[in-house]
């Protein structure tokens, strides 16, 4: 995922939507997220395999949401507090279905390679 965040910086100046759906969200790919698209409006997670923490950081570092869609991913729970209240300032969240039931990459998603698939992104 970081080479295609990479490559879709460089060519769309004016990116402001990136979905991956069905993916491991890992920590390097959150940090990608956030280092890469600071800025972004919006953003799709949805089915996603992401530790709490990785979301957590995402929410620190993308202070410009103002769509997050992160329904029905494991490794954190729908309504987690500390979560909702990072993400108050996002006129559009959506956690609805998350939980930590089934997440089995706890501590290291080292092992599993990205295995979403890119499902698109969009430009002004």
């Amino acid at each position: 995922m970081e080479e295609i965040l990479a490559e879709t910086v460089i060519h769309c100046k004016n990116l402001v939507a990136f979905a991956v759906i069905s993916g491991y969200i890992e920590e390097r790919h959150a940090s990608a997220i956030v280092n890469l698209l600071p800025n972004i409006k919006r953003l799709s997670l949805r089915h996603a395999h992401m530790a709490r923490e990785n979301l957590v950081m995402i929410l620190k570092g993308c202070k410009e949401l103002e769509y997050l869609d992160v329904s029905f991913c494991e490794g954190f729970d729908e309504g987690d507090g500390e979560i909702l209240k990072l993400a108050s300032h996002i006129s559009s969240f959506k956690d609805k279905g998350s939980s930590l039931d089934n997440y089995y990459c706890e501590d290291d998603c080292s092992s599993f390679r990205y295995d979403g698939f890119f499902d698109g992104y969009w430009s002004e």
